[in-house]
């Protein structure tokens, strides 16, 4: 499948399920902000695992889980586009959203150096137990050129941009005005986990391997994002997933 047919092939199936969430949230109107919230997690749900039976990536479960994309740069390049645009756009159109989304916290050395820590905490557990799993087992090894790697560290941060806006700028923001920062962290993380389970058990069959790894990874995020804002979390979870994706390790 080339290029313009696997974007249009996708744009195809979630189409309906914008339109509809699109009417829901514009009908719903003001003064339900956590509803729309919870209409914008269940949307990306669906924009995410519409990815996994078009092939955009492909899921394991040996070595706890492996995850690697397709490798075609302009297709990762358009999605990373796209997930930039949707949450511009949330943002822009929905204000009382945007008004709990805090984008940074302190200086750019404080979220550079949250961000990357919280990477490190999220693959360092993955890089010592797949020390004991061969790569042939969990993916296999990924050849790629420079501009190839080039468009997948940039899909990791700018898809996980859109991911960490919901749940993180989104949820965790609102729920920071009704709860203890810690635990709005820690729910944003459950909910990040949980939020996988159909990815899981339905439209893959990886099963508690994803829930656990993407739950752990959530909180961590939570965290980060609590210390620093939204860009420190991005930059926690993309960096954190690109290692996996590129089969670094």
């Amino acid at each position: 499948m080339d290029t313009t047919e696997l974007i249009f092939n996708y744009l195809l199936r979630v189409l309906p399920a914008l339109v509809l969430g699109g009417v829901f949230i514009f009908y719903l109107g003001k003064g339900n902000l956590i509803i729309r919230i919870f209409a914008y997690i269940l949307l990306f749900i669906v924009m995410r695992d519409v990815m996994t039976p078009l092939k955009f990536w492909r899921l394991g479960t040996e070595g706890l889980f492996w995850l690697r994309t397709v490798d075609n740069p302009v297709a990762l390049s358009v999605l990373s586009v796209l997930s930039i645009l949707v949450i511009v756009l949330v943002m822009r159109f929905d204000k009382e959203v945007a008004s709990v989304f805090v984008f940074k916290k302190g200086s750019l050395i404080n979220v550079l150096m949250s961000g990357v820590g919280g990477a490190i905490c999220i693959s360092l557990p993955m890089f010592v137990i797949y020390q004991f799993v061969p790569i042939e087992q969990r993916g296999g090894r990924v050849d790629m050129g420079l501009s190839s790697i080039a468009a997948l560290l940039v899909f990791c941060l700018s898809v996980n941009f859109l991911e960490e806006g919901i749940y993180r700028g989104f949820f965790q923001g609102y729920m920071e005005s009704l709860v203890p920062a810690t635990k709005a962290a820690i729910l944003s993380g459950l909910l990040f986990g949980l939020s996988h389970t159909f990815l899981a058990i339905t439209v893959s069959d990886v099963g508690w391997g994803v829930v656990a790894f993407t739950a752990f990874e959530g909180i961590i995020a939570g965290f980060v994002r609590s210390r620093a804002g939204v860009l420190a979390s991005t930059i926690t979870h993309g960096l954190g997933i690109f290692p996996l994706c590129a089969g670094m390790f």
